[in-house]
């Protein structure tokens, strides 16, 4: 009988231990801690470790550190006695600066959601040059995702049925919400926002009182005759609030274009693979999407006929991404 692994979780929230299911309330690191948590190897324990309670070193064989800004540096000298590995989700631009500059130095392992974030990563990483150099110190582990769901409501929607554009993500401005109700009005086509509002800067009441039709005859010099006349009492940009996560797989596949225009590099973009999984035309920033890695990939085998990943191929992907990243985890801390 092999022996049980006790791991302390580091985290500023409990996901994976219990579930927020508002889309927006959470963000998609969050969701990936508690997939990854909750798809564990059977011989691992976990026990959430908060920022405020002092846990007895004696207790684990190791720590995992997910997004953890809320921890001081007086958790330097708890990571000090054990092993341990950190998942890196963003940017990492909030929390203890001599905390993170030490998890960088003293970690097994770090993990980055895509090559893309890997080498945009601000700051200096001082792993061992052997470590890096056959890449056992940072291993690439796309974020876990459920796309099934995804892909049978595209395949469920009756055809002729999608209207329209959304946008879905956290409401901040490195999201990039304001480029892409910039096309909104370029173009005089309804879009409707879904997402948590972490920033006030978008007046969504003063929007909301446009219409389509009134926002092309701003712009009739340069659209010319105004077109659709259907959606001429439309709301042009329309907050939806947010959704449960169960219901994502519906709510996109209501729609014919998905909009996303980020300002940052984004390290992954969960919503994106999600709602070309269910079935909606993409109008993306490539450039700054991490998971264009998967969905573009430079091979010419395995692609739509829209140039992108065949969604079975996305995921087998997504799937293994568990597996991956507790074996990487395993192999560190021996």
């Amino acid at each position: 009988m092999s022996k049980r692994i006790v791991v302390g979780i580091l985290a500023d929230t409990a996901n994976g231990f219990h579930e927020d299911t508002r889309m927006g309330f959470l963000g998609g690191a969050e969701y990936s801690q508690a997939t990854l948590l909750n798809e564990r190897p059977d011989d691992i324990d976990i026990v959430y470790c908060p920022p405020d309670k002092k846990p007895t070193v004696a207790n684990y064989d190791a720590f995992l550190l997910f997004n953890c800004t809320r921890y001081d540096s007086r958790w330097t000298r708890i990571l000090k006695e054990r092993p341990f590995a950190k998942r890196i989700a963003d940017w990492w631009r909030y929390g203890d600066p001599v905390l993170r500059r030490f998890i960088l130095d003293e970690t097994r392992l770090l993990y980055f959601s895509s090559y893309v974030h890997k080498r945009h990563f601000d700051y200096a990483n001082r792993l061992p040059a052997s470590s890096i150099a056959d890449m056992r110190a940072v291993k690439i582990v796309p974020p876990p995702m459920k796309l099934q769901p995804f892909l049978d409501a595209a395949r469920n929607t009756q055809p002729g049925s999608r209207a329209g554009a959304l946008w879905a993500g956290r409401i901040c401005p490195p999201k990039g919400l304001q480029r892409s109700i910039d096309y909104a009005l370029i173009y005089g086509f309804p879009l409707d926002v879904y997402g948590f509002r972490h920033s006030e800067d978008i007046d969504f009441e003063s929007l909301q009182n446009m219409t389509v039709s009134q926002a092309r005859l701003l712009l009739e010099d340069f659209l010319g005759a105004l077109s659709e006349k259907e959606f001429a009492d439309m709301p042009l940009i329309s907050y939806k609030g947010v959704y449960r996560y169960a219901d994502a797989p519906h709510v996109f596949s209501q729609y014919r274009n998905f909009l996303y225009h980020p300002f940052w590099i984004e390290p992954f973009g969960r919503t994106v693979i999600e709602a070309y999984m269910a079935g909606c035309e993409m109008n993306c920033d490539w450039s700054k999407l991490g998971c264009r890695e998967i969905m573009v990939p430079t091979a010419r085998n395995s692609l739509s006929a829209r140039g992108f990943a065949e969604p079975a191929s996305i995921i087998e992907i997504m799937n293994a991404a568990p597996g991956k990243f507790w074996g990487a985890f395993l192999e560190a801390i021996q």
